[in-house]
């Protein structure tokens, strides 16, 4: 297939960049963008990767739609991975990330999705990890994937959903997020790139608008009978409540109370939590 348009979606972790990716594939207009350049999938793929820019045009016509465009999701450590590829395999090394990537992304567009709660998102990634469940399917029985992915297999429901998570632990996830997002928006920068800017909140909420949007975007025409619907379901639920006031109330405690005095309370948990651990004894 000849490659009209192509786009990337540029996303972090958790900010909503699947539900995105799953509702542009059902409109049946821009091919079925997913993560196609993770080491996972390029093992399970039968194309040969050693020429790596043809590996890349090669997927993306693999899943294409009928009118020659296809997309792709990319996190920011991902991308990295994408370029530093390129610059291998490229004969001169004069030539800019955005030229590289334009070789093998025909008329390229950039998405970028971004979520305006990042707590609630570094939550969300901290009990995806510690669950081991990413997605949560409108039928369990039939998800609707489309080809694989490295969340396939996965259980769609884990033997403990709501497993504990520190404030500590949402504070390392918000902090590479952050710096996740920081680094696009540079990336950009340095590349001239005025990329459509989706925000999470608002897709969930106006499923319609924003993907005809998007479409509006690549200048692809809106079919009346186009698909709006997801295979997913929402993941937040009370304990995700839970979470983000336990984190405030963290982030409270560590504003108005001293380190001194927040290391001994750290001392004293160590000690409640190992207090029932049998000391060694000798034989």
């Amino acid at each position: 297939m000849n490659l009209k348009k192509t786009y990337i979606i540029c996303s972090t972790m958790r900010s909503g960049s699947t539900l995105l990716c799953d509702l542009l594939s059902h409109t049946k207009l821009v091919g079925q963008p997913q993560e196609f350049f993770l080491a996972e999938w390029e093992k399970k793929s039968k194309l040969d990767s050693s020429n790596y820019p043809e590996y890349i045009q090669k997927t993306l016509e693999s899943f294409a739609s009928s009118n020659g465009v296809s997309g792709v999701k990319l996190m920011w450590c991902n991308c990295q991975e994408v370029l530093q590829r390129l610059h291998e395999t490229s004969e001169t090394t004069s030539k800019s990330d955005l030229e590289l990537l334009k070789e093998v992304f025909p008329n390229l567009k950039f998405i970028f999705i971004s979520r305006r709660n990042k707590v609630r998102q570094a939550i969300s990634l901290a009990r995806s990890i510690k669950t081991k469940r990413w997605n949560k399917y409108q039928d369990s029985q039939n998800p609707g994937k489309i080809s694989f992915n490295r969340y396939d297999n996965i259980s769609n429901s884990p033997k403990n959903p709501y497993p504990y998570i520190s404030p500590g632990t949402v504070e390392v996830y918000l902090s590479q997020i952050e710096k996740d997002e920081k680094a696009w928006f540079q990336f950009f920068e340095n590349n001239n790139i005025e990329p459509q800017i989706i925000i999470y909140e608002e897709l969930a909420q106006n499923k319609q608008k924003n993907i005809v949007d998007v479409l509006s975007f690549l200048e692809i025409p809106v079919s009346e009978d186009i698909n709006f619907n997801s295979s997913f379901k929402k993941q937040a639920d009370f304990y995700t409540d839970l979470l983000l006031v336990q984190y405030h109330s963290y982030t409270l405690l560590k504003k108005w109370v001293s380190p001194r005095i927040l290391k001994m309370l750290s001392v004293l948990k160590d000690r409640f939590k190992n207090r029932g651990t049998p000391a060694n004894s000798k034989s």
